[in-house]
């Protein structure tokens, strides 16, 4: 997977050439849209790495089992919602 650094890289290049070169015509936009959910992806990679996920996870079921059950107040406490936990926990392949 590519960092999120390389794909702004991209992105940058290709609007650049299409300034230059489309004058706003058709083309680039299938590209920079789908470089922009790349990006998104290299992202949320970048912060949910393994170690965070694990270690977030663990926090949530500690503070879940130690009985508080106010969605805002555990997304505050962990530092994710429950949506991008679940979807890290999948990414990595987590039980």
């Amino acid at each position: 997977m590519r960092t999120a650094k390389e794909i702004k890289a991209e992105i940058d290049q290709i609007e650049k050439a299409n300034k230059l070169h489309n004058e706003g015509g058709e083309g680039y936009e299938v590209s920079i849209e789908s470089l922009c959910n790349e990006l998104e992806d290299a992202i949320f990679a970048e912060k949910y790495t393994l170690e965070n996920t694990v270690a977030m996870k663990s926090k949530w079921n500690a503070l879940v089992k130690a009985g508080e059950r106010n969605p805002v107040k555990l997304q505050e406490q962990v530092g994710c919602t429950m949506a991008d936990l679940k979807k890290a926990i999948a990414m990595h392949n987590i039980n």
